[in-house]
């Protein structure tokens, strides 16, 4: 199958292009109007241990970084296996009652898999409560029968600042199994900067899985 270029996929790559200029004028507009301590630079590095029944372990890696609003990323073995991605994306925070935040991104996906990503990622807290989902639609460049919706959702509960528990529902290809779709509960512990995180998916079935990850803020 001949691979698909811009010419073939006008509205595709004009969305992701558009998309990609709305997230970035604004870091460029309003950088002159923010005071000194929102142009710091803020990261996060996360590394998951996927622990596997029927296939072999690997390890997933997501970076970030963010100044103001602006929110830079970069994954491997997110979209595939042993395939990168790398996000340019914008970041609308709110306060009150449900405090949150919100960050629309675009990306470009190359390895095993090439191609184009919209995505988003949303953030919301409600006293102990918060519920999180990071989802992306990604348009593959040689088959377009390959696109794919990606998600990982979840919601926990933090009676302290130092633990979390909850439930997550993902939905990916990384994993050979018979539904795309998997769910599980999770515990999260804190000391510092660094989190600990282990995740039970599909508990009770045959297919069942764990995922062990290390978070660090820097």
């Amino acid at each position: 199958m001949s691979r698909p270029t811009c010419g073939s996929r006008e509205a595709l790559c004009a969305i992701l292009l558009g998309l990609a200029t709305i997230v970035a004028v604004p870091a460029v507009a309003q950088d002159v109007a923010r005071d000194s301590s929102d142009r710091e630079w803020t990261a996060s590095a996360e590394i998951a241990a996927w622990i596997l029944p029927d296939q072999a372990d690997f390890v997933l890696v997501q970076i970030s970084a963010d100044r103001g609003g602006l929110h830079l990323e970069g994954r491997y073995n997110y979209e595939d296996l042993r395939t990168g991605s790398a996000w340019l994306g914008w970041s609308w925070t709110w306060g009150g009652k449900v405090p949150g935040a919100v960050t629309p991104m675009a990306g470009a996906v190359f390895g095993n898999t090439d191609g184009l990503a919209a995505g988003v990622e949303l953030d919301l807290v409600l006293g102990p409560v918060e519920f999180y989902v990071e989802s992306e639609y990604v348009f593959d460049l040689e088959d377009s029968t390959a696109d794919y919706y990606y998600a990982w959702s979840e919601l926990s509960l933090s009676p302290a600042d130092w633990i979390s528990a909850g439930f997550v529902l993902q939905r990916t290809r990384i994993v050979e199994r018979s539904s795309d779709v998997a769910a599980g509960p999770f515990l999260e512990g804190r000391a510092g900067p660094f989190g600990l995180t282990a995740y039970l998916l599909d508990p009770f079935g045959d297919e069942r899985f764990g995922v062990i990850q290390l978070g660090l803020d820097f």
